[in-house]
């Protein structure tokens, strides 16, 4: 019976203590990742509200700042729960859009920095897209990215213009009807 070198035994000890330690980073992370992928209390009440006051089926262009809808929970969890149609989420078309799935995805990202109704009236003709609502959720006061200021701009723009009437108004969320 062979025993266990000294050298090799301090291998094994950085060995159990690197995968320990890389465990704990990654359980941090998804827990992160987790909380920063999950719907808000505030996001929830809106959420009730449109259920409780619009009629299924709509169609709501959501304006969240997230570039990435895939990990947007506004995005993913929005239609499920109200049962109104988003054409600004991504999840699921990835099976039915094939080869057009990343070239749609550009297109969400453009939609995502429109900082004003123009780029909105743009975007949706350009992609023959008719909606009923425009969803423009509201960044913390503290957050100064370009993405924050577009959707401040286009909070301003829709409550300016005679096209679009506030339905709903919380401290993070604005939901417009568009008139046509």
């Amino acid at each position: 019976m062979s025993r266990i070198q000294p050298c090799s035994w301090r291998k094994v000890q950085a060995l159990v203590f690197g995968a320990f330690f890389y465990f704990i980073l990654a359980a941090s992370i998804s827990d992160f990742q987790l909380v920063n992928t999950s719907l808000k209390p505030e996001d929830l009440r809106m959420i009730e509200w449109v259920n409780s006051n619009l009629e299924e089926n709509k169609t709501f262009l959501l304006s969240t700042g997230r570039e990435f809808s895939m990990s947007d929970p506004m995005q993913e969890w929005f239609p499920a729960l109200t049962k109104q149609h988003s054409v600004t989420t991504l999840q699921g078309l990835e099976w039915t859009l094939n080869e057009l799935f990343f070239l749609w995805y550009e297109e969400l990202v453009a939609f995502q920095h429109c900082a004003d109704v123009n780029c909105v009236t743009g975007w949706s003709g350009k992609n023959k897209i008719n909606y009923d609502y425009l969803l423009v959720t509201i960044p913390t006061r503290d957050d100064e990215s370009d993405l924050a200021d577009s959707l401040r701009s286009l909070a301003i723009s829709a409550k300016a213009s005679p096209s679009y009437t506030v339905v709903y108004e919380s401290e993070n969320v604005l939901i417009f009807e568009f008139h046509r």
